[in-house]
């Protein structure tokens, strides 16, 4: 007996316009066949009537034989077919308008992140098209915000084939327009929220093509070999989806490095360079709130940010000393904000990945690693800890470090 046919996906070897067809069937819990068709082979295929009868792809073709075609066609299909259009008819409206407000955010950036031109200046590039699709932006934010205050999906209380058209287009402002995160803070806490859920996570984590292959930011943590002050912010890094090259100061090469005012200004360590711009930053906990204004995780409100700052402060005096019955008082209070927000089911604050939890994280792990009943002692940190490992770039970072907070040898 043959097995049932998959869904059949046609479209060249790229996510392009494919990317939110995929996304929504990965979210569906879907499988499905890959036919993929060569730049070389696309003349060929595109003269087609019967194979390509509007002479674009994507193309895909249902179990029953039916081929689909037109991306946002194939998109409300998938959308049908899992009650992922909404529950009313205003929320399939606000959905159905998102899909096709968005849907032009691809082809501002398309050009250059698909090879077909290239511009002297690829950030001015970004900077421009953002501008061009400013009102359009802007309009989804609203959007967001008005549902729930953007604590929850694009339109309703779960997702919808709005979110699978724009946490795509997101991810490619996020990672190519510098400005963005100060400018759409509302997006970028949804955007990092969305790729919590597992199925999201997942599929970011697993795709195979480094999709927007511009300019990553690239940092240099000058400090010792060992994870200690410099982690959280290696963690704030990895989250953005940044390159750090660790400079390793070995402890015998401390002192001479230490009395150089010039290259190292403040007498201490980590440093941050920003290669971007040349800039050396110095004190642990700045370094950390810089990366948090830079790449929008430094909370949505001031209230926030004091919440963030609180926790800032109060862990870093567990830096370098890691005696639990000293620091019972502190960490008695970080567990019981924890369990205020969310039920500790979330995160240190509101309801996306901030600096604070970048801090936690390493203090957590110090604490385990030095202290074997630190886990009976705070139940609750434990389970954040592991919740936070599964957010895919903290769970590749913590697997991958060379340097980690075990006491040097």
């Amino acid at each position: 007996m043959s097995s049932k046919q998959l869904k059949l996906f046609r479209y060249f070897d790229l996510p392009g316009r494919g990317e939110h067809i995929t996304l929504a069937l990965t979210v569906a819990g879907e499988k499905w066949d890959f036919e993929k068709v060569d730049f070389a082979d696309w003349g060929k295929l595109k003269s087609d009537v019967e194979k390509c009868p509007l002479g674009f792809l994507p193309m895909m073709r249902l179990e029953c034989g039916t081929w689909l075609s037109q991306s946002k066609a194939i998109l409300r299909y998938i959308g049908d077919q899992h009650n992922m259009r909404g529950s009313t008819a205003s929320e399939s409206y606000k959905i159905d308008m998102i899909v096709s407000t968005s849907c032009g955010f691809l082809p501002t950036f398309g050009p250059y992140l698909y090879g077909l031109m290239k511009p002297d200046d690829p950030a001015q590039y970004f900077k421009d098209g953002c501008m061009k699709i400013m009102r359009e932006v802007k309009f989804c934010q609203k959007v967001l915000m008005d549902n729930n205050g953007g604590k929850d999906f694009m339109v309703g209380n779960k997702f919808s084939i709005a979110d699978a058209m724009l946490i795509p287009a997101i991810d490619i402002m996020f990672h190519h327009v510098p400005t963005f995160p100060e400018k759409f803070p509302g997006l970028v806490q949804y955007y990092q929220r969305m790729k919590m859920m597992p199925p999201i996570g997942k599929f970011y984590k697993d795709r195979k093509h480094d999709l927007y292959p511009g300019p990553k930011p690239k940092y240099t943590m000058t400090y010792f070999p060992l994870g200690g002050r410099g982690e959280q912010s290696a963690i704030a890094i990895a989250l953005a989806g940044g390159e750090l090259t660790w400079n390793a100061i070995q402890f015998g090469d401390w002192p001479k490095l230490k009395a150089d005012e010039e290259k190292c200004p403040l007498g201490y360590m980590p440093m941050l360079k920003v290669e971007s711009t040349g800039e050396e930053l110095y004190s642990s906990l700045d370094i950390l709130r810089f990366l948090g204004n830079e790449h929008g995780m430094y909370g949505k409100s001031h209230l926030d940010r004091a919440k963030i700052d609180m926790i800032l402060d109060t862990q870093d005096d567990w830096k370098g000393n890691t005696d639990m019955e000293k620091a019972k008082r502190s960490l008695d209070y970080v567990q019981s904000l924890l369990m205020v927000n969310m039920m500790g089911k979330g995160f240190m604050v509101g309801d996306s990945v901030s600096i604070a939890d970048c801090a936690m994280i390493s203090s957590i792990d110090s604490f385990c690693v030095q202290q074997p009943t630190f886990a009976a002692a705070y139940p609750n940190l434990i389970a954040y800890f592991e919740h936070m490992k599964a957010i895919p770039q903290v769970g590749k970072y913590m697997a991958e470090r060379k340097y980690n907070n075990a006491p040097p040898s």
